[in-house]
């Protein structure tokens, strides 16, 4: 993903919300960019297992936006996983 930057009140804070000049966490672009292709080492829709992803993962199970065999645009998944522990799913937005 890329870098993760975050902003209360448009202002840029620490993930604790004190105001900040820095990203939270610095991202791997070059992975999250790749295209979805079989044997492509990291890519946005990627495995969301914990010892095989690195900085990358997709708990929503998305796959490529490729006409017939993808996800479209109006894609909305109905659960998420956590990546390190893919066997609990949850239906809601916000996990415990």
């Amino acid at each position: 993903m890329p870098d993760l930057y975050l902003y209360v009140d448009d202002r840029m804070t620490d993930n604790l919300g004190r105001p900040s000049s820095t990203r939270i966490r610095r991202g791997d672009w070059r992975n999250f960019s790749n295209l979805p292709i079989p044997l492509t080492k990291g890519h946005a829709y990627g495995s969301c297992d914990a010892s095989d992803r690195g900085s990358g993962g997709n708990p929503w199970n998305v796959a490529p936006p490729v006409p017939f065999i993808g996800d479209g645009p109006g894609n909305r998944p109905t659960s998420v996983v956590h990546c390190d522990d893919s066997g609990t799913k949850f239906i809601d937005s916000l996990t415990p």
